[in-house]
């Protein structure tokens, strides 16, 4: 009977450790498809063309495969409804999502891009509730300096890794690096966020190892010229900075001027942003083309600003798309997205969308880091400091419910930890794991 029990318990951690490695691999490839945003094999660079609406099957194979791989790991028989991981404000926002399509003109596109969403943000969330937010962080830690050797390796191996001068779209990116990522664009935000985590003590590295990825991390971040993503690393790390001098003994004050900040800034932003954009430079290369961009989503929204045109209905939806009725040639031929988070969404889901979605994807998350004392507050900085990189970033790009976008999955993945840091007690690893680092006196697994 005893060697009966021992070879039983010793099946069980060897199920408990294949669950949770199945658990990593899907996370780990879930940030690598996401960043890269491949398009075939070997990757090629992702065409910044209108594509009516079609998707890529390569890269919703492989998220349909995370998916899968997470929820065998994740025993759904067993966990019950914790396998729904995504906290009620976001299901709200999906819901009115999933409201907007009733009004939207390409409904079939909306649902596929929709369904995307929700696959990139369940996973991301479904992962780190199981790992806790102490192990997703390492594991995010090291994929993205994983994606640094590769995109290091990219640039010193081939030319196609650095902008070149016969960019017809734009020939001031010449000499600008991307690495294995498609666009500078993309890959500035994806070194910034690899800093800031690095920076607040992230990923499982000594200092030496630290201060050299850190490094290494910057001067990638500097040779793509990625004046956002620059910029905004900075604001990024005071923020964090900023948190970890933050007492919530001051919640009582901050509470009241926080909401009374946001609704001055709803109010400024419906009121006066129309009226600033009429008044710019009207020229087609204004401020790299976003001007004539910005314009086209402001005189759709003078007409459709209490509705929108429904989830992910605005561009790039085929002939009936709002883009090709109010842009200019160029813009409805060539731009897929407003490069600007705010008003995509606000012509996507009206206003009232656009205000739940602010609330739901930084308020409220950033209030919780507020009022609540976080057992790591290192690992909440990090959190806080993701959280304002990305609202500034949305200012110029668009990512925030933008499908498989890496900026999506790092504004999920920052709530997520958020949500799991305020529990104070996250999911610890796999019974094999918690055997082991207890034999060995290891807090950490205590901590998530």
């Amino acid at each position: 009977m005893t060697a009966k029990r021992g070879s039983r318990k010793i099946i069980d951690i060897s199920l408990d450790q294949l669950r949770y490695w199945l658990l990593v691999g899907a996370f780990v490839l879930l940030i690598l498809v996401s960043a890269t945003q491949i398009k075939s094999i070997p990757p090629s660079a992702t065409e910044y063309t209108a594509q009516f609406g079609a998707g890529n099957a390569l890269r919703q194979g492989l998220y349909s495969l995370c998916v899968g791989m997470v929820l065998i790991a994740s025993r759904p028989v067993k966990i019950g409804w914790r396998l729904v991981a995504i906290p009620p404000t976001i299901l709200l926002l999906l819901a009115f999502c999933v409201a907007s399509i009733g009004w939207s003109d390409a409904p079939s596109v909306a649902v596929r891009r929709l369904i995307l969403t929700v696959m990139i943000i369940w996973t991301v969330f479904r992962c780190v509730d199981e790992l806790g937010y102490r192990r997703a962080m390492d594991y995010m830690v090291a994929t993205l300096l994983v994606l640094l050797f590769i995109n290091y390796a990219y640039v010193a191996s081939t030319p196609a890794a650095i902008h070149q001068g016969g960019d017809a779209t734009d020939p001031g990116l010449a000499g600008d690096w991307h690495g294995l990522i498609p666009h500078k664009n993309d890959t500035g935000p994806v070194l910034a966020e690899t800093i800031i985590l690095l920076a607040f003590g992230c990923g499982r590295l000594t200092m030496v190892w630290r201060l050299a990825m850190l490094l290494a991390s910057g001067y990638f971040l500097y040779r793509t010229h990625s004046k956002t993503s620059l910029g905004l690393v900075f604001v990024g790390l005071a923020t964090g900075l900023a948190y970890l001098r933050y007492r919530p003994a001051y919640r009582a004050l901050l509470i009241p001027v926080l909401m009374l900040g946001g609704a001055v800034a709803a109010y400024a932003a419906i009121t006066y942003v129309p009226m600033l954009l009429d008044s710019l430079d009207s020229s087609e290369t204004a401020f790299t083309g976003r001007i004539q961009i910005w314009r086209t989503m402001t005189a759709y929204l003078r007409e459709h600003w209490v509705f929108g045109a429904g989830f992910g209905s605005f561009w790039d939806a085929g002939p009936v798309s709002p883009a090709n009725v109010y842009g200019r040639s160029w813009v409805s031929a060539m731009v897929s997205q407003g490069h600007n988070g705010y008003l995509d969404l606000w012509t996507q889901l009206g206003i009232f969308g656009l205000l739940l979605a602010v609330a739901v994807l930084f308020v409220i998350p950033g209030g919780r880091l507020l009022i609540a004392t976080m057992p790591s507050k290192y690992h909440a900085a990090a959190a806080a400091a993701l959280l304002i990189f990305l609202m500034g970033h949305n200012l110029t790009e668009t990512t925030m419910m933008a499908r498989d976008t890496f900026g999506n999955l790092m504004l999920a993945f920052a709530i997520a930890v958020i949500q799991n840091l305020a529990r104070k007690s996250p999911t610890p690893g796999p019974r094999a794991f918690r055997v082991r680092n207890a034999a060995k006196g290891d807090r950490s697994t205590r901590n998530g």
